[in-house]
């Protein structure tokens, strides 16, 4: 038997950083590679912050700020699973 830690996402859920060219996407990269990448999350997770700053900026819908707030807590504690 072999045991390992290893992150792993399925396919569909990976994209290389030339591919996050909408503000979902830039996003969504920074907490891919804080998953994927434990070592240097510190740096992913500034541009994630970066980023859901911007987006929550520029948007004005409830229901999506409510979200991006639940998105955040996740992110901070810790929660980011490759959902």
């Amino acid at each position: 038997m072999i045991e390992n830690k290893a992150s792993i996402l399925r396919e569909k859920r990976h994209h290389a950083v030339d591919e996050a060219d909408t503000p979902i996407k830039r996003i969504y990269f920074p907490i891919m590679m804080m998953y994927l990448d434990a070592e240097t999350s510190q740096a992913y997770y500034e541009e994630f912050v970066a980023r859901m700053t911007e987006f929550m900026n520029a948007v004005s819908n409830r229901d999506a700020l409510t979200l991006c707030v639940d998105i955040s807590r996740d992110v901070l504690q810790g929660s980011i699973t490759g959902r």
